[in-house]
C-alpha cells in the first residue's frame, strides 16, 4: 500500500515559499554523475526561480554528498536503499508546491519545458499528470506513451527483442504508442513513464501518492493506472521535451534492475490483471521466473564476452 501523505516528513527543515510551483523530486542510487548533470541543467533552467531541487539518496557509494553544495539542492541521505516509490513519496512530503516532477537523475531538461508543461496543465484541469517527449542522446524518441502492461507486454515492450528485431509490428504500436515517433498533439494514454512525469499534487495526494510495494519499475504505470480510476486524466504531451541517457540510473546495478523489473510485473498482474489473468497467477509467476532466468543468462554471457575480449573486469559483474 501507498504511505499516508499526511505526515510531514522530519528529515529536511523546509522553507516555506509562496512563489514554489514545482517540487522536483530525484532518487538517487548510484548514479551521481548523472545526477550532477541533471542538477546542472535544472539550476540553470529557465524556471529556476518556480522549482524546488529535492534529492533523495539511497545510500549510494559513488559520493552522492557532493551535490549537497550544488545551488538550490536540498539533499537528504538516507543510510539504506528504500527503492524508487518509498523515495519520492518521502520527497513529496517535504514541499507543498501544487505540482510535483517526477525526474531520473539521467534526465536532462530541455528549454521553455516547464513553462510549456504548466502551461498546459493549467488550462486542463481535468488532467492529473502528464509525460512529455522523451528523446535519447542520439535525439531519437523513447516509447514514453503506453498502454496498460499486458502478458505481451513481456514480449513486445519497448525495449523487448521482439520489437527491436521487429520495428513498427502492430502489436508493438499497440504497447508503445510513441513508436512511431510521429505524434505532435496531445494525447490520451494509459500511462506514461516514471522518467518525466509531472503530477498534481491534489491528484497525487488524492491516491494516496506511489504504491510502495513497488521497488523499482512498473510504479509509474500503477501510478497513472490509480489516478485515472481516481477519474483524473493522463495525457502525453509531446511539447515539452527532456533527454534520457537510457539505463543510465540503474547500469551500476543491473542484476538486481532485472530483477525486480520481473518481480513488479508480477505484482502489477497481481493488483491490475483481469479476472482471469488473476486466475493464473501461479503460471505468470513461472513464466516471469523463466524469462528471468533468461534474462539473467544472456547478460551473464555479454559480461562474460566483454571480460574475455577486453580482459578487464566489467563494472556490472560487482552489482549488488
Amino acid at each position: 500500500m501507498a504511505a499516508p501523505m499526511a505526515n510531514a516528513h522530519q528529515w529536511v527543515q523546509m522553507e516555506d515559499r509562496q512563489d514554489i510551483l514545482i517540487d522536483v523530486l530525484l532518487v538517487n542510487y548510484n548514479s551521481t554523475a548523472f545526477l550532477r548533470q541533471c542538477l546542472t541543467s535544472l539550476t540553470g533552467h529557465d524556471s529556476t526561480d518556480i522549482l524546488r531541487l529535492l534529492v533523495r539518496d539511497n545510500a549510494s557509494a559513488d559520493r552522492a554528498e557532493a551535490v549537497r553544495g550544488m545551488a538550490g539542492v536540498e539533499l537528504v541521505q538516507g543510510k539504506e536503499n528504500i527503492g524508487f516509490s518509498r523515495g519520492i513519496n518521502s520527497l513529496a512530503r517535504l514541499g507543498k508546491a501544487p505540482y510535483l516532477l517526477l525526474l531520473n537523475p539521467d534526465c536532462l531538461l530541455q528549454p521553455g519545458f516547464c513553462s510549456q508543461a504548466l502551461a498546459y496543465l493549467q488550462a486542463n484541469p481535468q488532467v492529473g499528470c502528464l509525460g512529455p517527449l522523451i528523446l535519447d542522446p542520439e535525439g531519437m524518441v523513447q516509447g514514453s506513451a503506453r498502454k496498460f502492461p499486458t502478458p505481451l507486454t513481456g514480449l513486445f515492450g519497448r525495449s523487448s527483442l521482439l520489437s527491436r528485431l521487429l520495428p513498427g509490428n502492430a502489436v508493438t504500436r499497440r504497447e508503445v504508442l510513441t513508436s512511431g515517433g510521429n505524434i505532435k498533439d496531445p494525447l490520451p494514454c494509459d500511462w506514461v513513464s516514471g522518467a518525466c512525469l509531472l503530477v498534481r499534487r491534489e491528484a497525487f495526494e488524492q491516491i494516496g501518492g506511489m504504491d510502495e510495494e513497488y521497488f523499482l519499475f512498473w510504479e509509474d504505470a500503477d501510478l497513472c493506472a490509480r489516478l485515472k480510476q481516481a477519474g483524473w486524466q493522463v495525457v502525453y504531451y509531446p511539447r515539452p521535451t527532456v533527454v534520457h541517457m537510457v539505463g543510465g540510473s540503474r547500469r551500476s546495478n543491473m542484476l538486481r534492475s532485472i530483477w525486480h523489473f520481473h518481480r513488479s510485473a508480477f505484482l502489477w498482474l497481481k493488483k491490475h490483471g483481469t479476472r482471469a489473468q488473476r486466475a493464473l497467477l501461479p503460471a505468470w509467476a513461472l513464466l516471469l521466473g523463466l524469462r528471468l532466468a533468461a534474462v539473467i543468462t544472456v547478460h551473464a554471457a555479454h559480461l562474460a564476452w566483454l571480460n574475455f575480449s577486453t580482459g578487464k573486469k566489467s563494472p556490472q559483474a560487482d552489482s549488488r
